[in-house]
């Protein structure tokens, strides 16, 4: 469950927003990560920014940043773990009740889609595992 947890929020941080202190600085530096109350506050726009310049990083620089995620989220007591959860939660949920009928169909489509390709590319998978006859 923790685990799960601090995989959830660290996916969330990869997307959050950006911050003058996730900003590179001009020597190079990797990003501060955000505070976990700095992420609750932040935009889709904001989060979206932050991620496209963490994918403008070399990999070692995003390996830092995960890194610092990670100790971050590992640090947190479970209280506040729970009220990350819960309050990422009500957020994406929010975001969902936003959407238009139709953008909840595409969005419901796409997800149908994902899975059949899933599961196709699973199934070929385990057949490959399967000795012949």
């Amino acid at each position: 469950m923790r685990t799960k947890l601090i995989r959830v929020a660290f996916g969330v941080a990869m997307f959050a927003a950006t911050l003058p202190a996730a900003a590179q600085t001009s020597s190079g530096a990797v990003p501060t990560p955000p505070t976990p109350e700095q992420m609750l506050s932040m935009t889709p726009q904001q989060r979206q920014d932050l991620h496209k310049q963490l994918r403008a990083l070399p990999e070692e620089q995003r390996k830092a940043y995960r890194e610092q995620m990670h100790a971050q989220f590992a640090n947190m007591t479970p209280e506040q773990r729970q009220q990350f959860h819960e309050q990422m939660r009500a957020q994406r949920k929010a975001a969902w009740d936003a959407l238009t009928p139709e953008q909840k169909a595409a969005k419901r489509a796409e997800w149908v889609k994902h899975r059949a390709e899933h599961k196709a590319k699973v199934d070929a998978f385990v057949k490959s595992l399967t000795p012949a006859q």
